[in-house]
């Protein structure tokens, strides 16, 4: 199944939402693939494609929600929900603080 057809993002989103509902109810410690699978009624294997392993699920989990949050509160656009990060020469410098700056040295009298 092509990773972007209709039935493979389907069974990615009823597996994300399975997971999430477990997690919400068992806690991450005591979610396993055969309980995720259970709840979803798709084969034993076909959590493999979309998560190789059960902390990839977790990860996109933390991912959906941080992004749902970060939207909801205005921070990131929906259509474009993360922006590339500026090119290190773009960042601002840090100033520096008073205790890095040498002190001056004594002029003889």
């Amino acid at each position: 199944m092509h990773p972007n057809s209709l039935k493979f993002r389907a069974n990615r989103e009823r597996i994300l939402a399975v997971a999430t509902r477990n997690i919400a109810e068992h806690g991450f410690a005591h979610v396993t693939r055969r309980r995720v699978m259970e709840g979803t009624g798709l084969a034993d294997g076909s959590m493999h494609p979309h998560f190789p392993h059960i902390t990839h699920l977790l990860a996109a989990i933390c991912e959906r929600h941080a992004r749902a949050l970060l939207e909801a509160t205005g921070c990131v656009d929906p259509v474009d929900p993360m922006p590339p990060p500026a090119p290190p020469w773009s960042r601002p410098r840090r100033a520096s603080s008073p205790a890095s700056t040498p002190a001056p040295t004594p002029t003889p009298s």
